[in-house]
């Protein structure tokens, strides 16, 4: 449940830095906008992660131990680059699909904006996510994180 509160949290960071970027910046492309949106994502999540969703784990695994807490955290900034690029790469593919099928209320839904493409980049990007921070990023073994 934890998992989930701070995926639709960050969700929401996620979507409103990507209009931010696209209503502040002009000229930005919407698959520019979504990286850079992602980018700021990552850093919210990673502190939420760590701190509440997998606190028990970190805690266990790396203790006081600087090393192990700067492996955790390359591990974590592993997962996220991969599901940055399962996001940019299933925004991008939907973006195209929404404008190729001219799916006008889909693709038109929030001012003017994607909304399809961003669900479904963002659905991609949480399922991978969790399962590989789950299993791999915060995974104990006898109190020591593997690495």
């Amino acid at each position: 449940m934890r998992f989930c509160f701070v995926g639709i949290a960050n969700t929401a960071v996620d979507w409103a830095s990507y209009y931010a970027l696209i209503y502040l910046i002009v000229g930005i492309s919407e698959p520019t906008a979504k990286a850079f949106s992602f980018l700021i994502a990552v850093l919210n999540s990673y502190s939420w992660n760590t701190v509440w969703t997998f606190n028990k784990e970190y805690k266990e695994g790396a203790g006081d131990d600087k090393r192990i807490k700067r492996r955790i955290f390359f591990k974590f900034v592993v997962v996220s680059l991969i599901g940055w690029g399962i996001n940019y790469i299933v925004f991008g593919y939907v973006l195209e699909v929404c404008k190729l099928g001219n799916i006008v209320l889909l693709y038109r839904a929030l001012t003017g904006q994607s909304l399809l493409p961003l669900i479904m980049a963002s659905l991609a990007a949480i399922i991978w996510n969790f399962l590989a921070n789950k299993f791999w990023t915060y995974r104990v073994f006898g109190k020591k994180v593997l690495v």
